[in-house]
């Protein structure tokens, strides 16, 4: 048993998240931290002695294309995936794949170098589905459809095979 704590970005609660932490610890509570990253370093390695596992996303590796899709550079990220590792905390690397956008091969092979740059040992592969935009019309969104694909399996599988051959835990879906 344990404790999960996602979100939308659950440090952007920073103080609250700090005392929740302190709290689960002082139970023994194990605790996993979803996040994507983008925290000041100071405060992110106060979480270190409170987070059991950290599941860091990976939404891409050139900061530009990071930029357009998700509105900030992943510099930040990436420096704090690098600490996070040199200080041997656990972390499992989820990597939403996004045809046309994260899934070409210069992205996978930056992807696999940094990978190999932090010794990562488990990675989760999440493909991009559409099944949320089915649920539009049923709630009367007027948010429009993204005209991007799902991800093909047989891509995502082949991804999984090439990040697997330097010895690392690859899963597909999540789970």
């Amino acid at each position: 048993g344990g404790v999960t704590i996602s979100g939308g970005e659950a440090t952007l609660q920073f103080d609250f998240l700090m005392g929740l932490l302190a709290r689960l610890r002082a139970e023994k509570v194990h605790v996993v931290l979803e996040t994507n990253g983008l925290l000041e370093w100071g405060k992110f390695e106060k979480l270190i002695s409170l987070v059991d596992l950290f599941y860091f996303d990976l939404k891409g590796m050139r900061s530009d294309l990071h930029r357009q899709h998700t509105g900030a550079p992943n510099d930040l990220i990436l420096s704090n995936a690098r600490q996070l590792r040199q200080r041997h905390a656990q972390v499992v690397f989820r990597i939403p794949l996004i045809p046309d956008i994260n899934d070409t091969p210069e992205q996978i092979a930056s992807l696999d170098l940094f990978l190999s740059e932090v010794q990562a040992e488990h990675i989760h592969l999440l493909p991009y589905h559409k099944f949320g935009e089915d649920k539009y019309d049923s709630i009367s969104s007027t948010q429009p459809r993204l005209s991007i694909p799902a991800m093909d399996r047989a891509r995502v599988e082949e991804i999984g095979k090439w990040l697997e051959r330097t010895n690392r835990t690859i899963n597909i879906g999540g789970n």
